[in-house]
């Protein structure tokens, strides 16, 4: 290997140390539930890439949950557990609609 290759691979390496870093420190702030979710499985795809789609998919699932607003993830995590992102994201805009329409009812 080259010294330039060895730079290179090395960058790489750097690069995708961050994307980890910054996958593990995403929160859904002012996001909605589907934003912040197309945010966290594009990175987790980026992060975990070259491996299997069942790993990203449940990588993908333990930073979205526990980057969600506290009060829908609450109501999230009292779900029977799911192992499909897609179906963890559509319960997730659930129990979020629900909240906002109870915060409607009582405001």
């Amino acid at each position: 290997m080259t010294l330039t290759q060895l730079a290179k691979k090395c960058k790489n390496e750097a690069i995708l140390s961050n994307v980890r870093d910054e996958l593990h420190s995403l929160t859904q702030g002012k996001d909605s539930v589907g934003e912040f979710a197309r945010k966290v499985l594009a990175k987790a795809k980026v992060a975990c890439q070259g491996q299997d789609k069942k790993l990203i998919s449940q990588v993908a699932i333990d930073v979205f949950i526990k980057g969600l607003h506290s009060d829908i993830r609450k109501a999230v995590l009292r779900l029977p557990h799911k192992k499909d992102f897609e179906e963890v994201v559509t319960s997730a805009e659930k129990e979020a609609r629900i909240l906002d329409q109870e915060c409607v009812r009582s405001g």
